[in-house]
């Protein structure tokens, strides 16, 4: 089976893909699907329309079985051809945005052969559309697994006795919401506190990273099934989130892990909570039980393929 994948083109990471996108894409080669790459760059909706006529180019010069989209407008592009069957992945910042939600709805999914939602939140938001399913991205164990704590904070140059805070993402990001997570700390005043922000980690070192830390903390305004509580959830790290995306479903009734508000002083109360739980958590159990492993995930995706060309 030969799959093209259309995805935006992300400069800083590994193969120009977001992390999720190229670990989904290793995986699906790994079980003998063979997969092209249509990287589009740009910004704005334009760009997205200078690529129909590279689409279509591409699908009359080679011959693929489906056509699957990651993002929303990135389906805009692939609706534009009649020649192979499209499947779609909408991450969340495509149906959580209300203007690219009703092109999706509109327009999209009424193209479109198949689709798959991240998360159950945006198959509501969606419409619950037919030919749907809702598949999160997976975890790679291989790649978030259990550490000590201990030597990975010396790998990193890390105090021993502090107590870190990694945060979903980079500060700069309006999006994660880090105004909170400040306001947050400030309230709490423990200068033995620090928070880490998610920015220029080599991808080597994520895993150490979550594993040195104490506590994972998501304060997102929006989210769709975000990957930083399933990595954090693999090395089995505390999390304090607020109830965006699908983390009340994946982090569940997991001990040592806390759903919190937008208030800073709750907050505050629930990394309080975390910290004094002072252990590990038995996250990696959880997302073993949800099937929120790669390879499990990508079984799913595999069999959405076969159902089309069946």
């Amino acid at each position: 089976m030969k799959v093209l994948y259309i995805c935006k083109y992300k400069s800083g990471f590994k193969e120009n893909l977001a992390p999720f996108i190229h670990e989904m894409i290793i995986s699906l080669q790994n079980k003998g699907v063979d997969v092209d790459i249509l990287k589009m760059k740009g910004k704005g909706f334009r760009s997205y329309i200078r690529y129909i006529f590279t689409i279509n180019k591409k699908l009359t010069v080679e011959k693929f079985d489906i056509v699957h989209a990651v993002y929303g407008l990135s389906a805009f592009v692939a609706c534009f051809q009649s020649k192979v069957p499209v499947v779609t992945t909408f991450i969340g910042s495509d149906i959580n945005i209300k203007w690219i939600r009703f092109f999706c709805k509109n327009f999209i999914l009424k193209k479109i052969n198949a689709s798959i939602f991240v998360s159950k939140k945006l198959f509501e938001l969606a419409g619950r559309p037919s030919n749907s399913t809702i598949i999160p991205f997976g975890v790679n164990y291989n790649k978030f697994f259990l550490k000590d704590k201990l030597i990975c904070r010396q790998e990193l140059k890390m105090e021993q006795n502090k107590k870190y805070i990694i945060f979903s993402s980079r500060f700069d990001r309006p999006e994660k919401n880090a105004e909170l997570a400040f306001a947050t700390l400030k309230l709490i005043n423990d200068n033995n506190i620090e928070l880490v922000e998610l920015k220029n980690i080599p991808e080597d070192q994520l895993n150490t990273l979550y594993n040195a830390c104490d506590i994972a903390l998501m304060t997102s305004l929006s989210e769709g099934s975000p990957q930083f509580i399933k990595e954090a959830m693999a090395c089995n790290c505390p999390i304090v989130s607020v109830p965006v995306g699908d983390v009340s479903e994946v982090i569940g009734n997991t001990e040592g892990c806390y759903l919190t508000t937008y208030e800073p002083s709750n907050v505050a109360e629930k990394l309080l909570l975390a910290l004094d739980f002072g252990k590990r958590t038995n996250g990696r159990q959880r997302v073993r039980e949800l099937e929120l492993d790669s390879e499990r995930v990508n079984e799913k995706i595999i069999k959405i393929y076969s159902s089309i060309n069946s």
